[in-house]
Order: C-alpha cells, then sequence, then structure tokens
C-alpha cells in the first residue's frame, strides 16, 4: 500500500513539474515575452503531456475512462443539480472568506482569447478530470484503498496544485463532490461535464463582468450579509441532501 501513496505524490509532482517544463518550452519556441495566450497553450499542453504520462505510469485507464456507466439518467441529473448547488454555496462561502486571488488577472485575460476560452473551459476540466479523478483516486481505489481516502486525497491534491489561495479551498470542496460522482459512476464522462459546466460559466461571468469582476460583490447582489449566509446554508444542505440520496440510490 505504500507503494501506491508513492506513486500518487509522484504522479502530483509530475503534474507540476510538466507545467513548468512546457510553460517554459512554449515560451521558448513562440520567442515572446510570456502572457497569457501564452499560458493557455502551456496548460493545454502540459494538461495533455500529464495524461499521456500517467497513461503510461498505468494510473490512466484509455480510453477505459470514459466508458460509460450504468447510472441512470435521474441519478445523473441528481448528482449534477448537487454539484451545481455545492458550488454556489463554495462560490459565496469563498467570497466571505476574501482569500488573495494570484491568478485573477491572467483569467480575466484569458477569458478574451480563443485559446484562453479552451483551456479554461475544455481542455483543462477534462484533463484534470483524467489526472485527479481518474489517474488518483481511481488509481487507489483499484489498488485497493478504501473509497473515502482515495477521495479526500484526490481532493486535497487537486486542491493544493492550484496554488493559488482564492482557489485552493473551492477546489477542494468541488473536489470531493467530483470524487463522490466518480466513485459511484467509474469514469469522467459526468465529472468532466460538471467541471466544464463550472469553467465555462466562470468564463461567461469574466466576459461579460470584464474589469468589474473585481468589485462585483455576491453577497451584494443576493442583499447583504445575513441573507448570502442563508444562501449558503440552504444551498449547502440541498447539495448533501441530493448527494446523500445519490450515495445511496447511484
Amino acid at each position: 500500500m505504500k507503494n501506491v501513496y508513492l506513486k500518487v505524490v509522484l504522479a502530483v509532482f509530475l503534474f507540476c513539474l510538466v507545467q513548468g517544463i512546457v510553460s517554459i518550452v512554449v515560451s521558448f519556441c513562440i520567442g515572446q515575452t510570456f502572457n497569457t495566450q501564452m499560458l493557455a497553450l502551456a496548460l493545454i499542453g502540459s494538461g495533455l503531456l500529464s495524461c499521456l504520462i500517467l497513461a503510461g505510469m498505468k494510473m490512466i485507464r484509455l480510453p477505459g475512462a470514459f466508458s460509460c456507466g450504468h447510472s441512470p439518467l435521474k441519478m445523473s441529473v441528481i448528482s449534477y443539480l448537487a454539484a451545481v448547488f455545492g458550488v454556489f454555496a463554495m462560490d459565496l462561502l469563498g467570497e466571505k472568506m476574501d482569500l488573495p486571488d494570484m491568478m485573477g488577472k491572467e483569467f480575466l485575460s484569458m477569458s478574451h482569447n480563443l485559446w484562453g476560452i479552451l483551456a479554461l473551459a475544455v481542455v483543462g476540466p477534462i484533463t484534470e478530470e483524467l489526472v485527479f479523478r481518474e489517474g488518483i483516486q481511481g488509481f487507489m481505489q483499484r489498488k485497493g484503498v478504501s473509497c473515502w481516502t482515495a477521495i479526500i486525497i484526490s481532493a486535497l491534491c487537486f486542491g493544493v496544485i492550484h496554488f493559488n489561495p482564492a482557489q485552493i479551498p473551492f477546489a477542494f470542496g468541488i473536489g470531493l463532490i467530483l470524487g463522490i460522482i466518480y466513485y459511484k459512476t467509474g469514469n469522467v464522462l459526468l465529472t468532466s461535464l460538471i467541471h466544464i459546466t463550472n469553467n465555462s460559466m466562470a468564463v461567461l461571468e469574466m466576459r461579460i463582468l470584464g474589469e468589474d469582476i473585481e468589485t462585483f460583490s455576491y453577497e451584494q447582489a443576493l442583499g447583504g450579509s445575513l441573507l448570502s449566509w442563508v444562501h449558503i446554508a440552504v444551498a449547502a444542505m440541498v447539495s448533501v441532501f441530493l448527494l446523500c440520496h445519490y450515495w445511496k440510490k447511484a
């Protein structure tokens, strides 16, 4: 079992290392000052390369990771709604935590070019699901690690690799939800769809608000601090209720 955890640590290290190397290579090949378009290309390239490396390490099943499971449509809808309510609650809670956003300006710029949108809303979510749900959580499950240990470790890794204080708690929370769904389905089809939806909504929000997103407040939009806490509590309870139902019935 010790070798399983060591391989997980190695996978996370390689994921981070590949991101750094690909960023340098992209910058060198284009021969310009590193900008957000290069960042987008680096994210796409490093994500795809990381998936290939983990597939070579026998941690990702290709194409098995995308094989359609037997989860009924009703259960898929329930899990999707659970993720939606969970994301909403975590968005509001994240705003209240007011952690520094070290990548806010870069993401805003990326949301206004094609490569950036592709990296943030499509390729990034799919490759991250392959790496963290299929490659880390799935690998641990197939090696006999308990489901909850695998889900929590995968979510922790998913949160930490963002290296952005404003994203880490949110990524950990959504990682738990996606981990539960992955455990029940055994593939990344549904988790990728949820991940793509979440990131696409974030990109759409940045495109609509532009630089105003830095001062936009959900709390004010929802009628103040007290009402925002009510929204957090209700959304969180609905999410937990739906996840519990999904866990029992799926």
